[in-house]
């Protein structure tokens, strides 16, 4: 399987600087401005100066921060997939495919015929991570992730 062209975006290849969130003290990934523009209710609050940075860990409430501002789970547009309360727990964002929707298509298909599944749910078919998932990657990393957990 190829990969889709989101995974091949300018964005994507970003430098990995760490950050830690101010609420946690964890680590933070580089997000894209573009996806926290286009994920956060009010965009105005966004500075287009600073670099921001996604938590992911999964008791902070903060989702994106950089210096001296945070935007809570509360002001983005969509449940944030690893964060404590997320309902539902979406796994494509382009396709609005949840971890159930991937849970009934592996006891269709099994886990190990992965194209199957995908075409099933319809996951990777619309390649808009940058501006849909909350952290600007693809999906199939996370896909693959919950198959191998189940």
């Amino acid at each position: 399987m190829s990969k889709c062209e989101c995974c091949q975006s300018k964005e994507d290849k970003l430098e990995l600087n760490k950050f830690k969130c101010p609420e946690c003290g964890k680590e933070g990934d580089v997000v894209s401005l573009r996806t926290v523009k286009n994920l956060v209710k009010n965009s105005e609050i966004i500075d287009d100066e600073k670099k921001y940075y996604i938590c992911k860990t999964e008791n902070c409430n903060v989702v994106y921060y950089s210096s001296g501002s945070k935007i809570s789970q509360e002001n983005v547009k969509v449940p944030v997939r690893f964060k404590k309360d997320a309902n539902p727990k979406i796994l494509c964002y382009c396709a609005n495919v949840t971890e159930e929707d991937v849970k009934q298509a592996v006891g269709k298909f099994g886990k190990q015929d992965l194209d199957k599944v995908l075409a099933y749910t319809n996951a990777m078919s619309k390649h808009n991570c940058e501006m849909e998932n909350p952290t600007g990657k693809c999906c199939l990393g996370s896909i693959k992730a919950f198959i191998k957990k189940l």
